[in-house]
């Protein structure tokens, strides 16, 4: 039962049904083999852009990685030399504390040094001093005695050289 025509012919029979078959087979060849080859060519440029943008994109990875690593590196060695700076510092401070600790102790050595030998002459001067006075109050004593025991002539003379025997002594301790 196919289908026939309005001369009781089927359309399967008829050659102008296979013509035109035939005919929308050739077109619909022509077409798909010229559409095939531009989805292909279309297919192969869009292909090759993503490949493009791939190798872009592994490109940017790549010198992404490589800054990171240098950025890396870079904070590494500045931490180092902060921590190698800090240690000098401290090792620094340390050495001026020590030094300054000396030259404090060095100056109170000497100031007491000094103190001492001040008040050691102080005090030899204060007993020459007191030497001087004794001896002067002797002197003015044994005159006065003297004078008073040996009054004319002959204790003057005695009362001289007493004098210069004292004074002389005196001059000598």
């Amino acid at each position: 039962m196919a289908a026939e025509t309005g001369h009781g012919e089927s359309i399967l029979a008829s050659a102008e049904f296979w013509v035109a078959v035939a005919f929308f087979c050739f077109v619909a060849l022509v077409l798909w083999l010229r559409a095939h080859h531009k989805v292909r060519e279309a297919l192969d440029q869009r292909s090759e852009r993503i490949a493009n943008q791939l190798a872009e994109a592994r490109r940017l990875r790549d010198e992404a990685q490589a800054a990171l690593a240098d950025a890396q590196d870079a904070h590494r060695q500045s931490h180092d030399r902060a921590e190698e700076i800090i240690a000098q510092a401290e090792s620094d401070a340390q050495a001026m504390m020590q030094e300054a600790d000396e030259a404090l102790r060095a100056l109170v050595q000497r100031r007491e040094a000094a103190a001492e030998l001040r008040i050691s002459q102080a005090r030899e001067k204060a007993v020459k001093d007191v030497r001087v006075a004794a001896a002067e109050v002797s002197i003015r004593t044994a005159e006065l005695m003297l004078a008073e025991r040996l009054k004319g002539g002959e204790g003057e003379a005695a009362m001289a050289r007493a004098l210069e025997e004292v004074k002389t002594r005196l001059s000598e301790g």
